[in-house]
């Protein structure tokens, strides 16, 4: 009864998830040792082992926990491959990775992630010292317990420290990559086939030619007379490079598992043995560690423009967010109810867009007209807020907003800010050089300023005042039109016209959330 309580207990720290892939493990471990048997240098030894690989995976991942099921592994092995089963060494082969790689990863302080180029090298170094220790417990275990003659300890032991090393550069960090996700539950199984749809449709040529350069350059290299007579299997590396150039630390483990495969499958079906299969195995090495440092560093490459991006749009956005909250100051003070500012950006970014500007300079625009009168922030309210007309002092005095707001927007090192210096100052230069407060003429006016102009006059004109009520939309295109050339750059009333012939596009995406603080302004009579 204690023992089955005990053997309860053991069997509780495990999920089910965590039982399942245990044994997922132990099948693939005796598969992969199969697989590894066409290219055994000496009984139970291979040039290429990745059991070990996929063992130093589960090991980085799972920790202490995967102990049952390594040791289950390495005796179903024996048992398999009809070597007697000495649980005793099997134990101690346990052990003695057990001790190496736990202190070994944390000195070289390897992320299993694989994020920076350290952890390559250091999955290298881990893979090759464990391997060491490994099998020199191993070997001389066997040496003791009979089974070895001493005399084959030196030429065994650097086939089995390379072949090891062979089969972590090809499988460990495939394991990592694409399973540690689903062990960090970053990805469900459910989410994989979704995950990867993405890169298929985006990429879906270029993955398929991909694809095939693999078992093409194979096929040339082993099966093409001239070219396997030549030994030329370094050309082996230029699918792998080209797909970690292209797809990251995931797309090159998985090419270098693929590749390797292949590789072996070739060498299987040709014959090739001890003489190629050694050059092969520094090939192999070589190849998965080559794909590795490129596609660890294009994965790096990659996820800085990611993050430079993000940064980017949190910067954009609060940009928006202060010159929306800006705006609504202003028509707080200024008496608008907000409309006549929103409809005004939202009309520049429609014109802007009519003549033929990109679409991101047309978001800048719309934005930046929002500022247009950042200067009034510096009128006296007795001037700005004057119900009957200016007197001549008066409208000197008003005629100096456009500098004040060049003043405040002035050397900013945002791209929007800059864009709304330049319509805050050329809003009223007018086309014929008799604008202020500089005086530009024609082309000298930057297009924002001369988009702000029309659109500025045409949402004034149609829209209601104190001291009159708003034109209609003829009326006011007839007031633009007789400007045309002389107030207003006649491209830009052109597309006014344009413009208004279709539906008006939604205003910018702050109104709705301003929409609270532009419903407390107040509605006096603000001086145009």
């Amino acid at each position: 009864m204690p023992r089955l309580l005990a053997r309860q207990s053991w069997l509780t720290r495990y999920q089910p998830g965590e039982l399942a892939l245990g044994a997922a493990y132990v099948a693939a471990y005796l598969l992969l040792d199969r697989a590894s048997k066409p290219f055994e240098a000496y009984d139970g030894i291979s040039l290429w082992y990745l059991p070990y690989g996929l063992l130093l995976a589960v090991w980085l991942l799972y920790g202490l926990k995967s102990v049952p099921f390594v040791w289950l592994g390495i005796v179903l092995v024996d048992a398999l491959s009809g070597y007697p089963v000495n649980l005793l060494i099997n134990l101690l082969s346990v052990v003695g990775f057990a001790l190496t790689i736990g202190p070994l990863a944390r000195l070289l302080g390897l992320d299993p992630r694989l994020p920076r180029l350290a952890d390559v090298l250091n999955l290298a170094v881990l893979a090759l010292g464990v391997a060491f220790v490994y099998g020199l417990v191993t070997v001389y275990a066997l040496v003791l317990a009979g089974i070895l003659a001493p005399e084959a300890v030196r030429a065994i032991l650097p086939v089995w420290w390379v072949g090891d090393l062979v089969g972590a550069l090809v499988l460990t960090p495939f394991v990592l990559v694409w399973l540690a996700p689903l062990k960090r539950q970053d990805l469900s199984l459910r989410e994989l086939p979704a995950r990867l749809a993405g890169p298929l449709k985006a990429r879906g040529a270029e993955l398929l030619a991909q694809a095939l350069s693999l078992p093409l350059t194979v096929w040339l290299v082993f099966a093409v007379a001239p070219l396997h007579d030549w030994h030329l299997f370094y050309l082996c590396f230029l699918p792998v490079v080209w797909i970690a150039l292209r797809c990251g630390l995931p797309g090159a483990t998985l090419a270098v598992v693929v590749n390797s495969a292949l590789i072996a499958g070739a060498v299987w079906l040709t014959g090739d043995r001890v003489e190629s299969l050694v050059q092969l195995q520094v090939l192999v090495a070589a190849l998965s560690l080559t794909g590795l440092i490129l596609g660890q560093q294009q994965s790096a490459q990659q996820q800085m423009r990611a993050q430079r991006e993000t940064l980017f749009q949190a910067l954009n956005a609060a940009h928006v967010e202060i010159i929306g909250r800006l705006t609504a100051a202003l028509d707080w003070r200024d008496g608008h109810t907000g409309d006549h500012t929103f409809r005004m950006a939202s009309l520049c970014g429609a014109i802007a867009r009519q003549l033929g500007t990109d679409a991101a300079t047309c978001e800048r625009i719309g934005l930046a007209a929002l500022l247009h009168d950042l200067g009034k922030i510096g009128i006296p309210d007795a001037i700005l807020h004057k119900a009957g007309p200016l007197s001549p002092d008066e409208w000197a005095v008003m005629r100096r907003h456009p500098l004040i707001g060049g003043e405040l927007l002035r050397e900013s090192p945002a791209p929007v800010v800059q864009l709304a210096e330049q319509v805050a100052l050329t809003h009223h230069e007018r086309w014929d050089g008799t604008g202020y407060p500089q005086g530009l003429r024609a082309e000298e006016i930057p297009l924002a300023g001369r988009i702000a102009a029309v659109a500025d006059v045409y949402d004034a004109l149609t829209s209601d005042r104190p001291y009159r009520l708003a034109w209609s939309q003829d009326r006011a295109l007839s007031e633009l039109q007789r400007g045309s050339g002389t107030q207003f750059d006649p491209a830009v009333v052109r597309a006014l016209l344009a413009v208004l012939q279709q539906p008006l596009p939604v205003p910018v995406a702050l109104r709705s959330d301003l929409e609270p603080l532009l419903a407390f302004a107040p509605r006096g009579t603000p001086a145009d």
